[in-house]
C-alpha cells in the first residue's frame, strides 16, 4: 500500500515536471513569436522615423512585413516620405521661382534711371554747344548699352564689368569736365571670376550720387583682388571715394541680420539692391561691408565667395 502511493506520487511529480518544462517552451515560443511578429516590425518603424526626422529623406523600409498589418504600416511609411521628398522638392522649386522673381525686379531698378540721366546729360550740352562732347559721350554709352543688350545670362567676368565701370566714368568725365578722376585695378588672379552683373558698377555709381561735389573734384578708387579671411575665400571688390563718408546709421542699418535688414531705403537703393542680390544668391548676409575711408569717404567692399551649384542655379 505504502509502494503503491510512493509511485502515485512520483508519477504526479514527473507529470508536473513535464508540464512546467511545457509551459516553459511555449512562454519562449510565444516571446520568439512576439520578437518575430511584432517588437521587430515596431523597431523598424521606429527607426524609419528616426532616420526620416535626422534628415535622410531618402529611406525606405525595403525589409518584409511578416503580417499584413505591418506590411501596410510599411508601405504607409515609405509613400509618406515620398510625399515629404516630393513636397520638400516643390517648395524649394518654388522658393528658387520666388527668389529668381526678386532678382529680375532688382536689377531692373538698376536701368531705367541710368537711361532717362543719360537722355537728360545729352539733352543739357545741346544748350551749351558742346557737340565733340555729345559724340565722345554718345560713343561711350553705346558701349554701355551693348554690354546691357549682349548680357546672356545673370553672371560676367570681373573683367567686363571693369569694362563697363569704364564706360560709365568716361560719361561721367564728360558730363563733369574736370571734376572727376579715379584709379581702376583688378588683379589678374580675378579678371575671369563670375560675379552677379552690375554689382559693382551700382557701387561706383552710388559713389557718385552721395559724393559727386561741384565745389571739388570726385577722387574714386575700384580695386578688384583675390582675397581669404576665416572662412571666407574669393574676390573681394573695393569702391572708395573722396566724399563725405557714410552716417554711422546708414553703416549700422547694413550690419543688421538679414532678417532685420531693411528691404528698401530711398536714399540707398542701389546699396539696398546690392546687399538683397548677395543675400539671395550666397545665403550670407556679410558680404556687402560699408565703412569709412581713414580720409573720410565712403568704402564698399563686395565680397564674391567662390562659385557653388547653388549660386549658379540664379
Amino acid at each position: 500500500m505504502r509502494e503503491d502511493i510512493f509511485q502515485n506520487g512520483n508519477g504526479g511529480a514527473a507529470m508536473l515536471g513535464g508540464a512546467s518544462i511545457l509551459c516553459v517552451l511555449l512562454f519562449l515560443l510565444l516571446l520568439w513569436v512576439m520578437q518575430r511578429m511584432i517588437v521587430h516590425p515596431t523597431n523598424v518603424i521606429l527607426k524609419a522615423n528616426r532616420e526620416l526626422s535626422g534628415g535622410n529623406e531618402d529611406y525606405r523600409i525595403a525589409e518584409k512585413a511578416n503580417s499584413q498589418e505591418f506590411a501596410d504600416l510599411f508601405n504607409s511609411f515609405n509613400e509618406m516620405a515620398d510625399s515629404l521628398k516630393k513636397m520638400r522638392i516643390e517648395a524649394y522649386d518654388r522658393q528658387l521661382r520666388e527668389q529668381r522673381d526678386e532678382l529680375k525686379m532688382l536689377r531692373a531698378q538698376l536701368r531705367p534711371h541710368f537711361y532717362l540721366n543719360a537722355i537728360t546729360t545729352v539733352s543739357n550740352m545741346t544748350y551749351q554747344n558742346r557737340n565733340e562732347d555729345i559724340r565722345k559721350y554718345l560713343a561711350a554709352l553705346a558701349k554701355y548699352m551693348r554690354y546691357m543688350l549682349n548680357i546672356q545670362n545673370k553672371w560676367v567676368r570681373i573683367a567686363e564689368e571693369i569694362e563697363q565701370v569704364k564706360s560709365y566714368l568716361e560719361m561721367q568725365k564728360i558730363k563733369f569736365p574736370g571734376s572727376v578722376d579715379a584709379y581702376i585695378g583688378c588683379a589678374d588672379s580675378v579678371a575671369d571670376t563670375r560675379v552677379p552683373y552690375l554689382l559693382l558698377f551700382t557701387a561706383v555709381e552710388n559713389s557718385f550720387k552721395h559724393a559727386m561735389s561741384l565745389y571739388e573734384p570726385l577722387w574714386l578708387v575700384v580695386q578688384c583682388e583675390h582675397y581669404q579671411d576665416g572662412d571666407f575665400c574669393g574676390c573681394r571688390m573695393i569702391v572708395e571715394d573722396n566724399g563725405k563718408g557714410f552716417p554711422q546709421e546708414v553703416i549700422s542699418m547694413f550690419s543688421l541680420p538679414e532678417e532685420e535688414t531693411p528691404r528698401s531705403a530711398k536714399d540707398h537703393l542701389g546699396l539696398t539692391n546690392i546687399s538683397r542680390t548677395l543675400q539671395l544668391i550666397y545665403h550670407r548676409n556679410d558680404l556687402l561691408r560699408l565703412s569709412n575711408a581713414k580720409t573720410g569717404g565712403a568704402h564698399v567692399e563686395i565680397w564674391i565667395p567662390e562659385e557653388n551649384d547653388e549660386a549658379a542655379d540664379l
